[in-house]
């Protein structure tokens, strides 16, 4: 009697890892989770659109994207069937491990961002300095930025920023705004903390405003270069000196797991966006 040899392990598809599927040619994408990974196939946790069930139906190939390590896979699959009842499970065909194709880790995507940097400053008698920055460029290793004041390569500074809601993706996005950011810092700040007051404007933002601008994070970093761009000062039509522009970059340093996480999906989700529109 013949003895079937047991099923290899995969060290990519386990139960209970967080995934996320896009049918190909297709923008939607959807996070769930591994429920079994029997004979050759994966489960999924049925996912989500809104309320509803997204309609991803049998022979559709789709692709996966798993974290391991901090390094994203790639992997295509087939929806090979549908299960409904108090457990709906989403079945696809399991690819073998060495299908995988590795994605630089550390994507990086084009945004626009208003944000506040902010760090102690021995000038200012250890109080905290706040720089207004714009974000060009955002990945899960660091991100890209421009600012009117020059920030020394090697500090350790804090950037909050916000990103948009993946909740709104339907709706118009609208730019996160400084004030946004700057009542998200005020409110986080700790009791008997080195004082200085903000504005009232920035103290007093509707919360709703923070919700419709997006998720508001704050990441310790530490600033790798920041150089004035070009050689001589802009002037404009008067030939009045405008202020300088810098651009600088910061690496994350010790980013909590929840934030590194929300960062990996806004950059996901803006790179499926712009290779839609043709921008990548």
């Amino acid at each position: 009697m013949a003895v079937s040899a047991p099923e290899i392990r995969s060290v990519f598809f386990e139960p209970g890892r967080r995934v996320r599927v896009q049918p190909l040619q297709s923008e939607r994408a959807y996070h769930c989770f591994i429920e079994e990974v029997p004979n050759g196939t994966i489960h999924l946790s049925m996912p989500m659109e809104g309320r509803e069930y997204a309609h991803i139906p049998t022979g559709q190939r789709v692709q996966l994207a798993v974290e391991r390590r901090g390094n994203l896979y790639l992997f295509e699959s087939i929806v090979t069937g549908r299960r409904f009842g108090d457990n709906p499970l989403l079945i696809l065909k399991r690819p073998a491990d060495q299908a995988a194709t590795q994605r630089r880790q550390h994507a990086r995507v084009p945004v626009l961002l208003d944000a506040v940097l902010w760090y102690e400053d021995a000038e200012l008698g250890g109080r905290e300095r706040d720089v207004k920055i714009t974000i060009v460029n955002v990945s899960a290793g660091g991100l890209g930025f421009r600012t009117k004041e020059h920030i020394e390569a090697g500090r350790l500074v804090h950037i909050d920023f916000a990103i948009p809601s993946e909740h709104r993706r339907r709706e118009p996005q609208r730019r996160p705004t400084t004030t946004t950011t700057f009542a998200h810092r005020w409110a986080r700040r700790p009791a008997g903390h080195a004082a200085h007051t903000a504005p009232a404007h920035q103290r007093a933002a509707d919360p709703r405003t923070e919700q419709q601008a997006g998720v508001v994070l704050t990441a310790a970093t530490r600033v790798v270069h920041c150089a004035a761009l070009g050689h001589e000062p802009e002037r404009d039509q008067h030939g009045r000196r405008l202020p300088r522009v810098y651009r600088g970059g910061v690496e994350f340093v010790g980013l909590d797991d929840l934030v590194r996480e929300r960062i990996i999906r806004f950059v996901m989700r803006r790179e499926v966006e712009l290779r839609c529109r043709g921008l990548l």
